[in-house]
């Protein structure tokens, strides 16, 4: 639903702000799953 897509935005922006960009994106890619 809208509301959880917008749940999930939040997450990933608090997590970036966590770990920094750089470190989200390698994250994101050795995953293996789409961004």
């Amino acid at each position: 639903t809208e509301m959880d897509h917008a749940y999930f935005l939040e997450k990933q922006l608090r997590l970036i702000d966590l770990v920094g960009l750089p470190n989200y994106l390698q994250s994101q890619m050795g995953s293996g799953k789409p961004a």
